[in-house]
């Protein structure tokens, strides 16, 4: 049984007394749970049958008579009333549960005193399970459902935060999930006994006590420090690490243990424990939500949901149109001057400074920025000397070369991450497209779309669908030079489908118009032109719609690096 005092549930069955803090829960068990089965409270709600009993009381279903609706009743125990301190508290969830209106937060629809002086609140009456049941039948559900039941914790929070109400005893017991008809879970935050309101002078805890349930109780409130907001949000982390991992992040045979560890120890990496059910940025998400200096978490539970509402729009294949800071992980590439490993999105070498090469997959094609620079396509009479240009190279292709060959795209495919996998596979084949040999560019960047390809359930890269664009593009151009034309105008056409709007989309549509002209498809190739064309107009439309106010951070990036 847990203790009302001190949350603590280590404490033996049948003991008399709290091991960690000496309450009496020995006379919890002796009430007599159905005393109130059958009586009427004032405000004529008619308790029907006893539900649950709890570390604060006992609940019970009843019927409200003059709307006839079934509610909950929430009876505080006999033991405590005498307790100012626990009354206090109880009263205190009354009042923060019943200043929040919101989906995700149970409603309180009245609060009173039965006849032998006991405070009882009515609240709705949930038809669902706890969060710790289904845990404890599903172990691990499924991650799409782990990330809606945590943006609805994370929802309630944010109204409760609003109004300055932080919960301070967020666990699975104190979550409802409850199904609804239509399909999916419908989430409501219960339990605002340890509730502190900002705008209440009530102070239900004397100084130095620790109140809350340690599996989730955030490091401040481990050692009975200040708490506000961001420690809701530590427990909150604590649920989803749980909810994805299928274990806590900490685990001790007590009480002690388990807060010495918040407070002191790092939590695993979820990516350690449940690697494939940690992409898409979720490892990273959990890390900062477990931070142990509340000023390095997130800063609102606006802010954590944010960060997993971006996370949804990835696995679900929607692209982020916000500015906000991107979770997906961030992975590293080498330098081409001194092998130093250095952030894919980086412009400059940390170690030598050399600048890094931009027209690559490590830079994000983005609407207005210069179309990467490729291959050239051969000009018009060309085709039959490519092709024995191309045989020409598959007979000098040695066995030697080819086992190179081998030997470094099985290297870049064991690199263990799909983003440092893709770059490879791209500078193999712009190694080899520099030196004039189209043929092991193909091989490596048709290795590289299948990576990208296979990626798009597992999430490992920034923009899957992306880095398929830009690899089918660049196959085009491989293709193209070799004097596969038929193969160049489908792998354009592939990156064209991926590909939404902007400057790339003019240069595919040129690409397919001169690819056409070279196979004697004339009329093909001027619709492919007059494609590009419409494209760079609808382009220049677009930007000059944009007025300036619209586009404030680019102005200032732009004169920012002229500065620089």
């Amino acid at each position: 049984m847990q203790c009302p005092s001190c949350g603590s549930s280590a404490t033996k069955a049948g003991a008399a007394y709290c091991g960690e803090c000496g309450f009496p829960v020995g006379q919890l068990r002796g009430e007599d749970t159905d005393a109130l089965v059958g009586r009427t409270l004032s405000g004529g709600y008619r308790i029907v049958d006893h539900i649950a009993s709890g570390s604060m009381g006992a609940v019970y279903r009843a019927e409200q008579a003059n709307l006839g609706r079934a509610v909950a009743v929430k009876v505080m125990s006999n033991t405590l009333v005498a307790d100012p301190q626990m009354v206090a508290r109880f009263n205190n969830e009354a009042r923060a549960a019943s200043s929040l209106n919101h989906p995700n937060c149970v409603r309180v629809y009245d609060y009173g005193e039965t006849p032998d002086g006991r405070p009882y609140i009515v609240m709705e009456l949930l038809q669902g399970q706890e969060l710790a049941a289904l845990l404890a039948r599903e172990h691990r559900p499924p991650v799409s459902r782990v990330l809606d039941i945590t943006l609805q914790i994370l929802s309630a929070l944010d109204e409760a935060h609003g109004l300055g109400v932080v919960h301070r005893d967020l666990k699975p017991e104190n979550v409802f999930v409850l199904p609804q008809r239509g399909g999916g879970d419908l989430v409501k935050v219960v339990d605002f006994g340890l509730a502190k309101l900002r705008t209440s002078v009530v102070n239900t805890v004397s100084s130095g006590l620790v109140f809350g349930t340690p599996e989730y109780m955030a490091p401040e409130q481990a050692m009975a420090k200040d708490t506000d907001h961001r420690t809701d949000l530590y427990s909150c982390g604590v649920m989803l690490f749980e909810m994805l991992a299928g274990r806590l992040p900490f685990e001790g045979e007590t009480p002690r243990e388990l807060l010495e560890k918040h407070v002191y120890e790092q939590p695993p990496r979820l990516s350690k424990i449940a690697g494939e059910r940690a992409s898409f940025g979720l490892d990273e998400i959990v890390d900062l939500a477990l931070r142990k200096d509340p000023a390095e978490r997130f800063q609102s539970a606006e802010a954590f949901a944010d960060a997993l509402r971006e996370v949804v729009a990835y696995r679900t294949g929607e692209r982020s149109t916000s500015d906000r800071r991107s979770w997906i992980r961030q992975s590293f590439r080498p330098c081409p001057n001194c092998s130093a490993r250095v952030l894919v999105t980086a412009k400059f070498c940390g170690e030598c400074g050399e600048a890094l090469p931009r027209e690559s997959l490590t830079t994000p094609l983005i609407i207005g920025e210069p179309a990467p620079q490729s291959v050239p396509v051969p000009a018009p009479g060309a085709a039959r000397e490519s092709v024995h240009a191309r045989e020409s190279q598959v007979a000098r292709l040695s066995e030697h070369s080819a086992e190179l060959l081998d030997k470094a795209i099985s290297e870049a495919l064991q690199s263990g991450d799909a983003n440092m996998t893709i770059v490879l596979l791209e500078q193999i084949a712009n190694n080899h497209l520099g030196k004039g040999e189209p043929v092991p560019a193909i091989i490596a960047l048709k290795k590289g779309i299948e990576v990208a390809r296979a990626d798009l359930d597992r999430g490992d890269l920034d923009d899957p669908i992306g880095a398929v664009a830009l690899l089918s593009a660049k196959l085009g151009d491989a293709y193209a030079a070799s004097g596969e034309l038929s193969d160049a105008h489908r792998a354009y056409k592939d990156a064209l489908a991926l590909t939404r709007s902007g400057p790339v989309r003019t240069k595919l549509w040129t690409c397919l118009s001169r690819v056409a002209r070279e196979m004697g498809h004339e009329t093909e190739a001027i619709d492919y032109l007059e494609s590009a064309e419409r494209e760079a107009k609808s382009a220049d439309r677009r930007a000059a719609a944009t007025p300036d106010r619209d586009r404030p951070a680019v102005r200032s990036r732009r004169r920012t690096g002229e500065a620089s």
